[in-house]
């Protein structure tokens, strides 16, 4: 425990708060990652939102789960005035005997109420970034660099004021055995076709490949994977798969697939290519139009031969629906809608399985970056790209540039430009390129656990140095 400041390495029980969106928790995982792995006798407890809640119950560096809908993360002003809720959250995590809290918040956010809730539970040692002057609510306040840094960066230092740090800056989320399981009975069964006939070898022209069975870690080959299939032309050393197994069967962990050329005469991709478009967003202004999306479904089944499947909450079946409709008839049976139907770990197992995620600045894009899944992100310039685009994943952040760049805004007030002049023919173009690109070179994420470095540099840590602390300020300064 070298470096770590004196004050936390006896604590038992800490909580890791972050209580906004699904994303946010996503990418404050690595933090979680390098608390568990500095204070291995520590139980982690990660008060949440209950959209971010999902994602802590698949961390496995997490012990427990508080959900708090807390009404300072409330942008729409929906939640009601309950001071007996507000007691009743205190008392709670009171209860939870914390030694510690470390409160993370994002580049806009102040750490103060929270702080204060973790203040009047009486935990003792309180860790946040501030600018504000939080006089006695926080025993350590952090101040960031103030040049740019993703919010994944942002939460490693942090953590790491106080020495804590971790092997990997990887985003942690475990998509549960079971989950894939059930997603697999969901979907339609795949048409068994008969298989084309082999022929024989002449010279110069070597047989057909034998097809390879699709594993990961521990896994046997899934049932559903169709041996019976031809492989593609491979373009590089990527291990190539059946056709079909891109919809039925795929492991989290295996190499990214060589997509078949499309045959003379079409317009894209032959079989296997499955993609999940996600277009809806809890901010206006960041959401791409749905009738733009769905002019994207269709060139995907047009040009690139996909299977696409249209996802959304339970209260985005009109907009999935309104996506679907934009399809022409004759590639609809191409296209799924899966609005409300899937819970969030076998959402998390569909994701894992795709080749190919199109979406907003939204949750499922760093779900996308978690699992390895390559990503094309229509990223409006309401936030910065660089601090919030998908980490350490392949993708493509699309945007038009524009005068009111990173304006924060919920809802434009302008005319959108940011997104709507990003055509539909621009995000399959770069599906294509990002898909081309994935598999002639397999991403880090995909490497099972004998593949990774032995010793890689460690993240997050750093000396505890109480000099280099920023003073605590009276709280009437700004």
């Amino acid at each position: 425990m070298e470096g770590i400041d004196p004050r936390w390495r006896d604590a038992r029980r800490v909580l890791a708060v972050r209580l906004d969106n699904l994303g946010d928790v996503l990418v404050t995982s690595p933090a979680l990652r390098a608390i568990k792995e500095s204070l291995p006798q520590v139980s982690l407890t990660l008060l949440a939102s209950p959209v971010g809640a999902q994602v802590g119950r698949l961390n496995p560096y997490v012990d427990d789960v508080i959900v708090y809908q807390a009404p300072w993360m409330d942008p729409w002003s929906r939640l009601p005035q309950d001071t007996g809720r507000e007691r009743a959250m205190v008392e709670t995590v009171a209860a939870g005997r914390f030694d510690g809290a470390i409160i993370f918040t994002s580049f806009r956010q102040s750490s103060l109420p929270a702080a204060y809730l973790c203040y009047m539970a009486g935990i003792p040692l309180r860790l946040a970034a501030s600018i504000d002057g939080p006089g006695s609510l926080l025993t350590t306040r952090h101040k960031h660099p103030e040049h740019m840094m993703h919010e994944v960066e942002r939460g490693l230092d942090l953590v790491g004021a106080i020495g804590l740090g971790a092997d990997a800056d990887d985003l942690v989320l475990k998509t549960p055995d079971d989950a894939r399981v059930r997603l697999a009975q969901r979907l339609p069964s795949p048409p068994r076709e008969p298989s084309p006939p082999t022929p024989l070898p002449t010279a110069g022209h070597p047989s057909p490949p034998t097809p390879l069975p699709v594993r990961g870690r521990g896994e046997q080959p899934s049932p559903l994977t169709h041996d019976d299939w031809p492989l593609g032309p491979s373009r590089g050393p990527t291990v190539q798969r059946a056709l079909p197994a891109a919809l039925y069967g795929l492991a989290p962990d295996r190499p990214r697939p060589v997509p078949a050329q499309p045959a003379a005469g079409e317009g894209g991709r032959r079989g296997g290519l499955l993609v999940v478009v996600h277009p809806g967003c809890s901010m206006p202004a960041r959401t791409y139009p749905w009738e733009m999306f769905g002019r994207v479904v269709d060139l995907l089944v047009e040009r690139m031969g996909a299977t696409v499947v249209v996802t959304g909450a339970a209260d985005e079946r009109e907009l999935v629906e309104r996506v679907r409709g934009c399809v022409q008839e004759p590639h609809r049976d191409s296209v799924l809608g899966m609005a409300g139907t899937l819970p969030f770990d076998e959402f998390c197992a569909l994701i894992e399985r795709a080749d190919l995620t199109i979406t907003n600045n939204t949750g499922p894009m760093h779900v996308s970056a978690a699992v390895k899944t390559p990503v094309v992100a229509l990223f409006a310039l309401t936030n910065p790209p660089e601090q919030w685009g998908p980490w350490r994943a392949p993708h493509r952040q699309l945007y038009h540039e524009v005068s009111c760049r990173i304006c924060y805004k919920r809802a434009c007030p302008y005319n959108h430009e940011c997104l709507t002049l990003v055509s539909p023919e621009a995000v399959v173009e770069a599906a294509r390129e990002l898909l081309d690109e994935s598999t002639r070179t397999p991403s880090l994420g995909n490497r099972s656990d004998a593949d990774v470095v032995s010793d890689p540099p460690r993240v997050g840590r750093r000396r505890h140095d109480p000099s280099t602390e920023a003073p605590a300020r009276p709280a009437t300064d700004s």
